[in-house]
């Protein structure tokens, strides 16, 4: 699949980078030994590709919600990708995989344990495959496959922040007045297996069982944690412009509102944080928001920008992606491996033209970048509490 994407993006290329790619598969081998599971993934997506227009399958390219609407025959498998830039440039999501993987080899330890450390990169591993699966295919199984991916990570970050805290409280740790049957590490190995043991077809009734929390709310959820971290007078600032901004449900607002928020400040009185480490935490966090923000300005579904697909601000975005980056790190001052990964470049095949065109694919460079660092955050914190 992956030759056949870089093939269908660089014409005459011989398929993926070998190095790119034997990295891909020693860091599988570094994180509990994914290999299998992935391999399991991607051929779940050639056999939903042959159920197309079947009564187990689906037509594929039925919701057209993006600008980028050329679909493409692949050259080898001869299978019609929707969306060719949004489907290649979720590579960047295996170079972010790649950079946690020099970290935990060569660079500063991890605070969080390692049951966490490898529950986020294999979370990123997931989200490789799900994002690219719904870009590839634009179908109502491929988006319900790329929200879950996201949700996994995002709540797995949730959790490892809140570990340890003083509460046993289900709204604090699982975003529910009510216990939730599956943990983080829990919703993760199901959906591996669901992978490796699952017919594609019936992908969608084992995702819909899951009891994952909705998206915005979870997010909500992390970012509420990391600004009560700062300071309470900080979260009831931001909080209700966030929650505005982000579109959070009337429901999921007055959980947070009226359960959440009170609970994780009560959570917080119990630790000892100093001014120097709030501080820090407001420098780290407000580095991560800087990269977030400037990838949902291409995000296309997520707000109404009347600029993202303009020609001549697409024709800008990478250099200007470059630059906030640049500013970030020189606020966060975390510790990367990669410097063409900070910059945008070589993250994906097809990007010197895709990248100038295409709004989506830069919101998959810098959503993955700001990921990457929330992960980071999230272990600086787990540090200190």
């Amino acid at each position: 699949m992956l030759d056949d994407m870089h093939k269908m993006m660089d014409g005459n290329s011989a398929g993926i980078d070998r190095e790119f790619y034997g990295k891909i598969q020693q860091c599988f081998q570094t994180f509990d030994d994914l290999g299998a599971w992935q391999n399991e993934a991607w051929q779940g997506m050639i056999d939903f590709w042959e159920l197309r227009n079947t009564p187990e399958g689906e037509t594929w390219g039925v919701f057209k919600a993006f600008l980028e609407k050329n679909a493409t025959v692949t050259p080898i498998l001869g299978m019609e990708i929707q969306q060719p830039c949004n489907y290649a440039s979720n590579m960047v999501f295996y170079h972010v995989f790649n950079e946690l993987c020099d970290r935990k080899q060569n660079g500063k330890s991890f605070n969080l344990p390692t049951k966490y450390v490898n529950l986020l990169a294999k979370a990123v591993a997931s989200i490789a495959f799900s994002s690219s699966f719904y870009h590839g295919t634009d179908t109502v199984l491929g988006d319900q496959q790329d929200i879950a991916g996201i949700v996994m990570f995002v709540y797995s970050i949730h959790q490892a922040l809140v570990e340890k805290l003083p509460t046993t409280s289900s709204v604090v740790r699982q975003l529910s007045s009510t216990q939730r049957p599956l943990s983080s590490a829990e919703l993760m190995e199901s959906h591996i297996e669901m992978h490796q043991s699952t017919p594609v077809q019936k992908w969608n009734s084992h995702t819909e069982a899951l009891d994952l929390p909705p998206m915005r709310l979870v997010f909500a959820g992390v970012i509420a944690t990391l600004l009560t971290a700062i300071s309470e007078t900080v979260v009831d600032m931001a909080l209700p412009s966030l929650l505005g901004a982000f579109n959070v449900t009337e429901t999921d607002t007055q959980f947070l509102n009226e359960k959440f928020i009170p609970e994780i400040k009560n959570a917080f009185s119990g630790v000892r944080l100093t001014s120097k480490q709030r501080s820090q935490v407001a420098r780290i966090t407000l580095a991560f928001l800087l990269k977030q923000l400037y990838a949902f300005f291409w995000q296309e579904t997520f707000f109404i920008n009347p600029l993202t697909p303009h020609p001549l601000v697409n024709s800008i975005g990478p250099k200007q992606l470059s630059k906030v980056n640049k500013v970030a790190n020189y606020i966060n001052g975390f510790e990367y491996f990669n410097q063409n990964l900070q910059a945008g470049r070589d993250v994906y095949p097809g990007e010197g033209s895709c990248n100038k065109r295409i709004p989506h694919a830069k919101w998959h460079i810098e959503s993955a970048l700001g990921l990457l660092d929330l992960v980071y955050v999230t272990d600086e914190v787990y540090g200190m509490l």
